[in-house]
């Protein structure tokens, strides 16, 4: 109990293997915005096979489709829509909300490496 008063709710649960689900960040709370940080490192991960499935539904038989959101989805930032761009930077503070869903095989902790900086990924 001590520990999700000392981090917040979402540190606590954040799972680094299964990060897929509805996240609410305060990016003026570091342990908040370390997840925040996490979930960016997780989604540039992915683009490469983002686009491979992007480009899979293109030409599908039933003709054209919405736009189908890869990776963070119904992302908000101060209560406004937000699309990710590779390079943003991310905020000091503000209100981000999104639901992140893992498009790639969960990593096996043989094949996770741990950065200089002391975080973890591939």
């Amino acid at each position: 109990l001590m520990v999700g008063k000392k981090l917040g709710v979402i540190a606590v649960s954040f799972t680094k293997n299964n990060p897929t689900g509805s996240y609410r960040l305060d990016l003026s709370q570091k342990p908040q915005r370390d997840v925040c940080l996490r979930l960016i490192e997780l989604l540039n991960y992915q683009l490469k096979a983002i686009e491979h499935l992007q480009e899979y539904y293109k030409d599908r038989a039933g003709g054209s489709r919405p736009a189908i959101e890869w990776g963070w989805k119904n992302v908000t930032l101060d209560g406004e829509k937000f699309e990710y761009v590779e390079n943003w930077q991310l905020p000091k503070q503000g209100i981000l909300v999104l639901d992140f869903v893992e498009v790639t095989k969960p990593l096996t902790p043989d094949s996770i490496v741990v950065h200089p900086d002391g975080h973890s990924g591939p």
